[in-house]
């Protein structure tokens, strides 16, 4: 324990030391603040594993004194190897930042009162919710909204995990809805003279199909209610 501690502590002194060799290669002057920013992202980059949100907050900072691209780059490349994370992590987590404070504070706050975090990639169908809601103007109508953001991402989930599931594997209720839910988002806007000419069509095709002796359409319960076909004896 004690040796990763070590190692974990020479990795941000090396990163302080070599964040100051790209700054004195990029920087001709001196940047006010630069010294500041550097620091304060040294001292919380631990905060990497406990809040991806403040980590952003701290990097983009950072990234904004860099006239060049090409400075940020070489940058993030150092604060990357630091955390043993790739490039591509370094500059996601600023992108994140960037996509979460574009809801107001209010519902931020909310999120992490509710312990989610803003900038992590896994919340980014919540965000993308409470975009779409009216901005709360009291911090208990940005808790409520942020819960409604999670039930509806949850609900959104289920959907997936339901429509990835094989029919085969599906139970027989499940199936029936499933299949009624795909007549109904396909003709919700159809005429009603279109919409019997297409279930008819449909319910005609399984039935010979599948051979199915079928004379007369009930709507039944459940399946178990359904009678048995009556089978003819062979001639």
């Amino acid at each position: 324990m004690r040796e990763m501690e070590t190692s974990k502590f020479d990795k941000l002194s090396n990163l302080k030391a070599e964040l100051k060799n790209v700054e004195r290669f990029y920087f001709r002057l001196k940047t006010i603040g630069l010294a500041q920013a550097r620091n304060s992202l040294v001292e919380n980059l631990p905060a990497y594993i406990k809040s991806r949100f403040d980590l952003g907050k701290l990097l983009l900072k950072y990234k904004r004194l860099f006239k060049e691209e090409r400075g940020w780059i070489a940058a993030a490349e150092v604060i990357a190897g630091a955390i043993d994370r790739d490039l591509r992590t370094v500059l996601r987590i600023v992108d994140d930042y960037e996509r979460a404070v574009q809801l107001p504070p209010i519902v931020l706050d909310a999120m992490r009162g509710q312990h989610l975090d803003p900038a992590a990639a896994k919340n980014i169908p919540i965000l993308e919710n409470l975009v779409q809601m009216p901005n709360p103007e009291t911090r208990e109508a940005a808790a409520e909204a942020v819960a409604k953001a999670v039930q509806k991402h949850e609900a959104q989930k289920k959907e997936k995990r339901k429509a990835a599931t094989k029919p085969s594997e599906m139970g027989l209720e499940v199936f029936a809805e499933t299949v009624v839910k795909l007549f109904k988002e396909r003709f919700q806007s159809a005429s009603p003279s279109e919409k019997s000419t297409v279930v008819q069509f449909v319910l005609e095709l399984v039935v010979n199909t599948l051979q199915v002796p079928l004379q007369e359409l009930r709507q039944y319960g459940r399946p178990t209610l359904v009678p048995k076909p009556v089978m003819k004896n062979a001639a």
